[in-house]
């Protein structure tokens, strides 16, 4: 951006008819009108970037903006997983805090798959398919993911971890039920995404109803007059959600030369090799690569895809310039200070180099905070770099580090939140989202919040997106269920 902030007609290219209101909505982080827009321009092609300047490089901006939605729901899907995971641990070592469910066996074992422990969802699946109340449904799918592990390229891909993809599987011999009409349609989503079918699960996820679980059970055994009920759902949908967007990526940046480090991230978060990221564009034919993002130069970028999962490229980069951004983090806290200096003299340093770039410099800066998004990003990559460094997640226990690292992460990301968004619509408002919040970075927070055990927190930055991502409702009540068992209003409730 700040060669846009020398050359202000650099931009001419994004701002053109109705591919320019595609990057204005990109630049405001209203990702899911930026992609439709994008989609409707887009004709992909292996063109070169040096080329595609007269288009306003709509497929660069699709594949951009999808991969930004494939990251998003990949950080949520990590986030619903644990806060599932976490409430069923909660409900079985705390039985007097949380009232019984016929059903946690089937909905436990899926998470424990895709947790990663095979052997104990196994157990629980094959447990609840034999049990007294279950699903006719859960039932036959609990006996279908059991023997296909390992068999059947469907149930590997969804639930084993599978990176293959599945073109002849689907869930249609199944046999619905009207309390698991829901979960039914998703599966036969999750199924044409496995394909991967971009066009025919984009015509299906049009149709999906979001505020229906994949099951509502009522529990038994409350004094309350009203029956509790709790929103019992698959991680495998925002898993789903997340390909669906991957493939996405892909479609758009064909086999374009220099767009290898897209397809890169959309491969990994297929589960899929890299593949060759070839060489960067320079960074005048490189431009659509980054403008409206705090990545400074398309070297940068395919650094960052090349040392993947450290995702520190820029921080070491400008570690030889100012030190403090270099050093190893520790699990001191104190060692936030000299850091967070470190970064506020780049801000500085950044906002002098742009007021002196050209007339429009300074302005530019002002309206659109270029120096703060940047000083944002090196606080991203440290919090991410403590998050590698140290054992932060929560997982089926706490991580060990929780306390020291866990919550220095936390609060790098808590000092790049914009905490006054000035989006230009109160959706995006309501939802947190700016040209500094996308929704990764919130999505990042709240799990940062989960780490650390709050999940009241985590779901602040939730919750508020879920009229833009309905999709997000399961996550919202995965939470909100998690909190009401850990902090519970009263003995035996919970949502």
């Amino acid at each position: 951006m700040y060669q846009v902030a020398k050359d202000p007609t650099k931009l001419e290219p994004f701002e053109r008819g109705s591919v320019g209101d595609a990057w204005m909505a990109f630049y405001h982080n209203d990702l899911r009108r930026a992609a439709s827009d994008f989609d409707k321009a887009c004709t992909p092609s292996d063109a070169p970037l040096a080329g595609r300047a007269a288009q306003g490089y709509p497929c660069v901006g699709r594949a951009r903006t999808h991969l930004e939605l494939a990251r998003f729901f990949a950080i949520e899907a990590h986030l619903d997983r644990v806060a599932q995971r976490q409430f069923f641990k909660h409900r079985i070592e705390h039985s007097e805090d949380v009232l019984p469910s016929v059903h946690q066996p089937y909905f436990e074992g899926i998470v424990r798959l895709h947790s990663g422990d095979r052997a104990g969802g196994v157990a629980l699946l094959t447990a609840y398919a034999d049990s007294p109340g279950a699903d006719a449904y859960l039932s036959a799918l609990a006996r279908r993911i059991v023997g296909g592990l390992g068999n059947d390229p469907l149930v590997d891909r969804v639930w084993g971890g599978g990176a293959a993809l599945a073109p002849d599987g689907s869930f249609a011999d199944l046999k619905g039920t009207s309390a698991t009409r829901a979960y039914a349609a998703r599966l036969d989503f999750i199924a044409v995404v496995a394909a991967g079918d971009v066009a025919k699960a984009g015509t299906m996820f049009r149709s999906l109803s979001h505020n229906d679980a994949d099951l509502r059970e009522e529990l038994q055994g409350s004094e309350s007059l009203l029956a509790p009920t709790i929103h019992l759902h698959d991680t495998a949908f925002l898993h789903a959600m997340s390909r669906y967007h991957a493939l996405n990526v892909l479609l758009a940046a064909a086999n374009a030369p220099d767009l290898g480090a897209l397809r890169s991230a959309a491969n990994r978060l297929l589960g899929q090799p890299p593949g060759d990221l070839g060489a960067p564009p320079s960074l005048d034919d490189g431009l659509a690569l980054l403008v409206f993002s705090s990545v400074p130069t398309p070297a940068d970028l395919w650094a960052e895809e090349r040392s993947w999962p450290d995702r520190t490229a820029t921080l070491t980069r400008l570690g030889k310039a100012v030190p403090e951004l270099n050093k190893p983090p520790t699990r001191d806290l104190g060692d936030l200070d000299p850091f967070v200096n470190g970064s506020n003299v780049v801000k500085l340093g950044l906002g002098e180099l742009l007021g002196d770039a050209g007339p429009a410099g300074a302005n530019m800066n002002s309206d659109m905070g270029l120096a703060e998004r940047f000083q944002a990003r090196l606080l991203m990559e440290r919090a991410w770099q403590y998050q590698r460094s140290f054992d932060v997640r929560l997982e089926g226990d706490d991580g060990a580090d929780l306390a020291n690292a866990g919550v220095a992460a936390k609060s790098l990301f808590e000092l790049a939140l914009d905490k006054t968004p000035s989006p230009p619509n109160s959706r995006l408002k309501a939802a947190r989202i700016s040209y500094r919040n996308d929704p990764p970075f919130l999505a990042d927070m709240a799990r940062a919040h989960l780490d650390t055990r709050h999940p009241y927190d985590a779901n602040e930055f939730v919750r508020p997106m879920t009229d833009l991502y309905p999709e997000l409702i399961a996550t919202r009540e995965a939470l909100a269920s998690l909190d009401s068992a850990w902090n519970p209003a009263r003995k035996g409730s919970v949502r």
